[in-house]
């Protein structure tokens, strides 16, 4: 391998995706799918690999009408596989996870299978997208499935509407299946008035928090419905919040306190006609606070989760904001729920948001659908979108020695843009006299930097170097070898606990954190660095002490500049 010096860096010009600087909410990439017809994106979720699965309904591809459509990409947003599922009527998929088998499970509607006119609909997949099995939940009249959770004991746990059980004017629905999707039991909740169920999570009590909305209930009209129930579905206790106007609750997260968030939208308060609206409550339902977010025409949360910080992100769409009919919109919340910062993403058609997720790296992946865009009429939309993690960054003064370590010789520990950065490791390719390029290993990122550059005539080569920090906090003369990195947790699977092994580069942990999350990416127990330990010990518990059910759990190392996710199994 060729010796190579690096001189002083005079330029940075641009990373390889062609943007210079990347501020929380800009967009790293989109992409549709769809054909000539009508093709909507209703959920997604970051699979165990980093890439996304998709779900919605699709009038372009499939059997007849409009079919379920299951979409999978990889960390780019590229599609690897797509499949749908339906026969003669209207299907449609409203919520898809991957489950602990790495393959998938759908939840939904159909008009093609079933007992009545609408049933509600599971499909189960293998992890290429085939399905395993599908079954019906329903009767004679309309009755369908909004949202669907893997349970801790392999099971799903299913909410949405029936007309066929219940009052006579629509209840909100929770079912519970086994593993194969047989039903254990289903309840209905509601009164005179048509009420619906929108999301419903698995609490870490084994219980159940279901939000939607109650016109049998409230202040008048809809009002947003939070229900909690124990295990086997009976309802412990249940809120409404809202006016004299139309108010609907869509998205409902545990939160690491042990109460709960909820968006979607009220017509009762606000700036005017629908906003989106943001409900914090405690354990028992009781509002803590609540937000408004909004212009004078219609503005709509469809998905809210708990960030790693602490805060908030929604989506959904506006009509006071953007560049057309409906946008989609993104709102990133501090944990009281003050504005952050908003984006919105469309043209000059209509634009709608209708899931979101933070990714592993504390970015934003949104799924919905766009008419400003694709192949025409609707099409499924994938958005990714940068979050509050550190994005690296050229340094403004690097050094590559001859012995091969590069070094970054600055006053203080920030890049060109003022963030902290710390340490990398890097790939340096010498590409002209001019210019040479280095991949950042912690996050995949390439940048080129202008230099003057001394290297064997003029020949392209790759130099494996350590990238070494001088900055802020440290001798000036000492260089710090980067080894930070994430290891396993043994055992895996677990029962009672588990050790999580990791490498630090430098001993400046006041930032290094590790973190766990469960499936649906609900933060239950965080450790701080506060010492050289090179392990931590996890005995299954949450940040109350309680056991947290069973199932798969993700770890996350997590610096200024660094993070890795790995995922765990507990089985009791």
């Amino acid at each position: 391998m060729k010796k190579i010096m690096l001189m002083a860096v005079l330029l940075v010009l641009f990373i390889a995706s062609g943007v210079l600087a990347q501020a929380p909410g800009d967009t790293l990439w989109t992409r549709t799918f769809g054909g000539t017809n009508l093709d909507e994106g209703w959920s997604v979720q970051q699979t165990f690999d980093g890439g996304y699965i998709i779900t919605g309904l699709t009038e372009s591809y499939g059997a007849e009408k409009k079919d379920i459509l299951l979409i999978r990409t990889n960390a780019e947003g590229d599609a690897q596989w797509t499949g749908t599922f339906g026969g003669g009527e209207d299907d449609g998929g409203t919520s898809v996870q991957q489950t602990t088998d790495s393959g998938y499970i759908i939840a939904g509607y159909t008009s093609s299978f079933g007992a009545g006119s609408v049933d509600a609909l599971l499909i189960k997949t293998d992890s290429l997208g085939s399905q395993m099995w599908q079954k019906t939940f329903g009767s004679w009249c309309s009755d369908g499935a909004r949202y669907v959770q893997q349970t801790a004991d392999g099971g799903y746990i299913i909410t949405g509407w029936t007309w066929s059980y219940g009052t006579t004017m629509g209840d909100l629905w929770l079912v519970k299946a086994d593993s194969q999707g047989n039903e254990e039991w289903n309840k209905q909740f509601g009164g005179t008035g048509y009420d619906r169920g929108f999301c419903v999570q698995q609490t870490t009590d084994g219980g159940y928090i279901i939000t939607g909305w109650t016109d049998s209930y409230g202040a008048g009209n809809d009002d947003v419905w939070l229900i909690k129930t124990d295990a086997s579905g009976n309802a412990e206790w249940n809120k409404t919040f809202g006016g004299t106007e139309r108010d609907q609750g869509h998205s409902v997260q545990q939160t690491s306190d042990g109460g709960y968030i909820i968006t979607g939208y009220t017509r009762s308060f606000g700036a005017g006609g629908d906003d989106v609206w943001l409900i914090k409550t405690d354990s028992l339902g009781n509002e803590n606070w609540n937000r408004t977010y909004g212009g004078i025409y219609s503005d709509v949360g469809y998905s809210v989760q708990q960030t790693t910080d602490e805060g908030y992100i929604i989506t959904g769409h506006t009509l006071s904001y953007g560049a057309g009919v409906h946008d989609v919109w993104l709102i990133k919340t501090d944990m009281l729920g003050d504005t952050l910062w908003t984006r919105t993403f469309g043209g000059s058609g209509v634009d709608i948001g209708n899931s979101v997720q933070q990714t592993s790296d504390d970015g934003y992946i949104i799924t919905g659908y766009t008419r400003s865009y694709g192949a025409g009429n609707y099409d499924v939309w994938l958005l990714r979108i940068t979050g509050e993690g550190i994005q690296l960054n050229p340094p403004q003064n690097l050094f590559v020695t001859e012995e091969g370590y590069a070094t970054w010789n600055s006053p203080s520990s920030k890049d060109l843009l003022g963030y902290n950065v710390y340490l990398d490791s890097v790939f340096v390719v010498c590409t002209t006299d001019l210019f040479y390029q280095y991949t950042s290993l912690t996050n995949g990122q390439t940048y080129l930097a202008g230099v003057s550059a001394i290297y064997d005539e003029g020949e392209s080569d790759i130099v494996e170097f350590e990238f070494t920090y001088t900055g802020a906090g440290t001798d000036e003369n000492e260089n710090i070898t980067l080894i930070t990195e994430l290891g396993g947790n043994y055992p895996n699977p677990f029962s009672t606990s588990t050790t999580i092994s990791y490498n630090l580069a430098t001993n400046r942990h006041e930032l290094t954190r590790i973190l766990i999350y469960n499936l649906k990416g609900q933060l239950v127990k965080q450790f701080s660095i506060v010492n050289s330990q090179l392990s931590i010990k996890w005995d299954g518990k949450d940040f109350s002490g309680k056991a947290v059910p069973n199932g798969v759990y993700f770890y996350q190392l997590k610096t200024e500049n660094y993070n890795e996710s790995k995922k765990m199994l507990l089985i009791r």
